[in-house]
């Protein structure tokens, strides 16, 4: 429980960009017991809980995950849809995707 932004970094011209964590809900993901029974909630939820607690200052919030690009994609239409700006570092598919999400 409890979601929270994981780091802040202030920029050249004091931009501040805060960096949070992002874990699929996606079933088959992660073998079984690899959580040890802690509950991986929705990200679109857990985005909205972050980004509403931004310290004062930080002009964007990236969001670094662990899930399907399909789920990358979903996240950012999400974002786009709440009317916000970012770029998304995933790492789950191992390869490089550019997508630009309107």
């Amino acid at each position: 429980e409890g979601t929270r932004a994981l780091h802040v970094v202030e920029g050249e011209g004091g931009i501040k960009i805060s960096l949070g964590g992002y874990m699929s809900d996606e079933r088959n993901m992660f073998r079984d017991g690899t959580f040890k029974g802690l509950k991986i909630g929705d990200v679109c939820d857990a985005y909205d809980q972050v980004s509403g607690q931004k310290e004062e200052g930080v002009a964007l919030h990236v969001p670094m995950t662990h899930m399907s690009i399909g789920r990358d994609i979903e996240l950012a239409h999400h974002i786009v849809d709440r009317g916000e700006s970012t770029v998304i570092i995933g790492g789950h598919e191992h390869e490089v995707y550019d997508d630009l999400v309107e």
